[in-house]
């Protein structure tokens, strides 16, 4: 089974009404994620997050934030970046070229690494790499315009 790490951005009030759907419906918590402005990087989570330490990114795109439920949805309980960490790493992003991190992109550390997806001797996969962060990197700059939190999970 694919692990795709996802985010939804979340306008004041959201994430409150979040916290109480996570609790009492699931279903419904998705339903209020999903029809919010979303993205995923797909599986090149794993390489983007390898490729971002790299070039110490100041916030974690990829894993971090904090947890808001304890309970898990897909393989991860899902966590919040704040408005002020959206725009930290949207100023970041927005100024480091998918060639910064290209420099670091060697297909033997990542595969020595365990990085998932494991894919990294594939000719396309710094391709792949840079599709997700373009999105990645649009994501963040939209919702941090808007000065909207973002929710990241791993579904």
């Amino acid at each position: 089974m694919s692990m795709i790490t996802q985010y939804a951005r979340l306008r004041d009030g959201d994430l409150a009404d979040l916290r109480v759907l996570l609790r009492t419906d699931h279903f419904a918590a998705n339903d209020q994620i999903t029809d919010r402005p979303h993205a995923d990087v797909d599986k090149a989570w794993g390489g983007l997050e390898f490729l971002l330490a790299q070039v110490d990114a100041p916030v974690d795109v990829i894993s971090g934030g904090v947890p808001i439920t304890d309970e898990q949805w897909g393989y991860d309980s899902p966590r919040v970046l704040t408005p002020e960490e959206v725009a930290t790493a949207a100023a970041f992003l927005d100024v480091t070229p998918f060639a910064d991190l290209a420099a670091h992109y060697e297909p033997a550390a990542l595969t020595a690494d365990d990085v998932y997806p494991m894919i990294w001797h594939e000719p396309w996969s710094l391709d792949y790499l840079r599709s997700s962060y373009e999105t990645l990197v649009a994501f963040f700059h939209a919702a941090a315009a808007d000065g909207d939190s973002v929710v990241i999970w791993m579904s």
